[in-house]
């Protein structure tokens, strides 16, 4: 009988040392995973900061091609003004030749015909 209580009592220490091993064991494992939970939240926190920082980004890529766009139009309206404004200058430049062209003409037939009075004037003196 005392050998089968010291065979219990040496199974007893062998569970008992097992039993405080796998004890160890699940104390580092509880502590392992508490430590992956805290680094679960902090990644969780990270993506939503992420999250928010391109839900930004995109608000303001939308917010800046939507000026480019306002942009694009006024730079196209300004571009048919400006075609616009060319042709009138254009056709002002040719219509000031044109009228300087008449007065030079005048200017000449002018002179013509004050020389024409002036030989008129001329002969009626002799």
């Amino acid at each position: 009988m005392n050998k089968a209580l010291e065979e219990r009592m040496e199974r007893k220490e062998t569970a008992q040392k097992k039993y405080d091993a796998a004890q160890d064991r699940l104390d580092r494992i509880k502590l392992t995973a508490d430590q992956i939970k805290a680094q679960e939240a902090a990644a969780q926190g990270e993506y939503e900061e992420s999250q928010k920082m391109i839900d930004n980004v995109a608000k303001e890529l939308e917010d800046t091609k939507a000026t480019q766009y306002k942009e694009t139009q006024k730079l196209f309206e300004l571009r048919a003004k400006q075609a616009s404004l060319i042709g009138e200058i254009s056709s002002t430049l040719s219509a000031s030749r044109n009228l300087t062209a008449n007065i030079n003409k005048l200017r000449v037939e002018e002179d013509r015909q004050q020389e024409l009075l002036y030989n008129a004037d001329y002969s009626i003196q002799q």
